[in-house]
């Protein structure tokens, strides 16, 4: 196997598996603070939720049994105050294992607190610099890289049941407390290692299932390209041979080919030698040079030079399509007036035309009046396309010939008629040798199935094309283009 494919494999697979890693690693950094941030608002939420209860039943019912609740409650007969049992509280969860510390500070501290409730650092004062102004949202830090911790403060704001005894208090900082003012911040520390424990020994374990899968997506690739090289020889080995006996068949039909247009080509050959003579003397006795001789006699001799001239143009018809298929019709392409052409060619169906009444008209739209053509075959493939229009057209029908010019330098001819048309499905059978059409009204007339497929051939050796447009029952329009010069 090609090594710089191994390689790029293993780059390839390599990057994936970095990738996933360093993806599987950014969403354990947001799964731990996703983590720390759940636990430490549950942790502030139960602190306040309990102060409110202690505050609200405890409190209340203490001091309607005469129990005081005091900051020094140790030295007298009192209960703590609701604050310093919140703090008492977090201070003992932390200590149970969680790791966790709560703790409040206020810039109007009591006196006896003044010591744990001043602003200690940065944290503390960005806290409540900003609690205070919006004192809904909590305000939080991460240190992932060095204390490993999550800092997490909310707004400790004035109680109904708390502004009274705050206002009237003797050693109170502050006597004009309203509900819902920020008295403090309430900070919860969540020290992040065990968390981040947890989620280490999950990531190694999907390091190790990512390791695994990638080098498993290497070997599969490896044996995959080892099968398809494998395969490809032997696709390759199955090419050459078939390759090669497409070359002997195409030799042997070429050989086959080259053998039937030159017996075409000889047997035309001897065919129209007696052929000449016969319609040679059958025409003379039809004019009487050989002695007089009845009238029924000379209705015989025409029939003969009909039928003569007839088989001579199918012999004529074969000779040139074996040429054509051989490669070996050479054209001589001059400068040819349109108009004339045109005008000599219809000259051969002006008494056909007449017998069945037949209207045949031009519609010269072409301003070019010359084509670059050879002029037999040109004439050839016009006359083709006439003696079908003429053959096919109804009694009373009308034919016309049109040109035009195109838009890339060629001419346009047409000849179009009113007579049976032709079938959707019959008309890619038209240009094909030796196909006649199974139309009723096309059996009734006889050929070799050549015409058509010599004006494709003309057309084509000259750079041109040629198709045809028809509706069944309304008629045809074959049409063809040649070049206007060289």
């Amino acid at each position: 196997m090609n090594y710089r494919a191994l390689i790029f494999i293993f780059i390839l697979f390599s990057s994936i598996a970095i990738g996933m890693v360093v993806h599987t690693k950014n969403l354990q950094e947001n799964v731990v603070k996703s983590s720390a941030l759940h636990y430490a608002k549950l942790y502030s939420d139960a602190l306040e939720e309990f102060r409110d209860l202690y505050t609200s039943e405890v409190v209340a019912v203490a001091e309607e049994h005469g129990l005081q609740a005091r900051h020094d409650y140790l030295n007298k007969k009192a209960i703590p105050l609701p604050a310093t049992l919140s703090i008492l509280l977090g201070k003992r969860i932390g200590e149970s294992g969680s790791g966790a510390t709560a703790s409040l500070y206020s810039p109007y501290p009591f006196p006896w607190r003044k010591k744990d409730e001043s602003f200690k650092d940065e944290f503390s004062k960005e806290a409540w610099a900003k609690l205070s102004k919006n004192p809904k949202e909590p305000y939080f830090k991460f240190d992932i890289k060095n204390n490993k911790a999550l800092r997490y403060a909310v707004a400790d704001q004035m109680r109904d049941d708390c502004v009274s005894c705050h206002n009237n208090h003797p050693d109170s900082p502050r006597t004009n407390w309203k509900a819902g003012d920020v008295r403090g911040v309430l900070e919860i520390k969540i020290p992040l290692d065990k968390i981040i424990a947890t989620t280490n020994n999950d990531l190694k374990k999907t390091i190790i299932i990512y390791v695994v899968l990638s080098i498993l997506g290497i070997v599969g690739v490896i044996i995959m390209i080892k099968k398809q090289k494998t395969y490809s020889k032997e696709l390759e080995k199955a090419i050459k041979i078939r390759t090669s006996q497409l070359e002997q068949e195409k030799i042997k039909v070429e050989r086959a080919n080259s053998a039937k247009s030159d017996f075409l080509a000889n047997m035309s050959h001897e065919l129209r030698t007696p052929l000449n003579a016969i319609i040679g003397f059958s025409e003379m006795m039809k004019m009487g040079l050989g002695g007089e001789i009845s009238d029924k006699h000379k209705e015989y001799a025409g029939d003969i030079n009909d039928s003569g001239n007839h088989l001579l143009d199918l012999i004529n018809e074969i000779l040139d399509h074996s040429k054509f298929e051989a490669g070996e019709m050479k054209l001589q392409c001059e400068d040819i007036n349109l108009p004339g052409l045109i005008e000599r060619s219809l000259i051969f169906f002006k008494e056909k035309a007449m017998k069945k009444q037949l209207t045949i008209s031009t519609d010269i739209e072409s301003k070019t009046e010359t084509c670059y053509a050879d002029d037999m075959r040109l004439k050839q493939l016009l006359i083709n396309l006439l003696s079908n229009a003429v053959k096919f057209s109804p009694d009373g029908g009308f034919i016309t010939l049109a040109t035009r010019d195109t838009e890339n330098g060629m001419v346009e001819i047409s000849v179009s008629d009113n007579g049976c048309g032709i079938k959707e499905e019959d008309i890619p059978k038209l240009f094909k040798s030796f196909k006649q059409l199974d139309s009723s009204n096309m059996k009734k007339e006889q050929g070799t199935g050549l015409g058509l497929a010599l004006c494709k051939n003309i057309a084509e050796a000259h750079g041109g094309k040629i198709w045809v447009e028809s509706d069944l029952g309304k008629g045809s329009k074959f049409i063809f283009t040649m070049p206007t010069k060289s």
